[in-house]
């Protein structure tokens, strides 16, 4: 949301009006929570970077598997290859139908 508010420093000179620089302020903020730095706007509403995540995650998982697929058409193999990538070892080891188990190092002592 925009709003306009007075930003007076109380200068001490004869006041200018809307020629003094500091007449009037813009602020833009947030339509969800009130916060000033309200740099996206979507759907004519103007939302700080925190609400417009939640509000992409909120139509993300309003989609249909068959939507997300479509949508990440293009993307889709760099998509696969960073999550399997920033999966953990034992996640990668499930995908690849690897069975592998952890050295044990007592099995060695003699």
């Amino acid at each position: 949301m925009l709003r306009r508010e007075s930003d007076c420093v109380d200068c001490g000179l004869p006041c200018w009006g809307k020629l003094c620089p500091h007449w009037e302020r813009v602020y833009f903020g947030c339509d969800s929570c009130g916060n000033e730095d309200a740099i996206y706007h979507i759907d004519d509403g103007d939302y700080c970077e925190d609400c417009a995540k939640e509000l992409m995650n909120g139509e993300w998982f309003a989609k249909t598997n068959e939507q997300k697929a479509k949508a990440l058409q293009d993307d889709y193999e760099e998509c696969l290859d960073s999550f399997f990538v920033n999966s953990d070892l034992e996640t990668q080891a499930k995908y690849l139908d690897v069975d592998f188990s952890e050295v044990d190092y007592n099995e060695y002592d003699e």
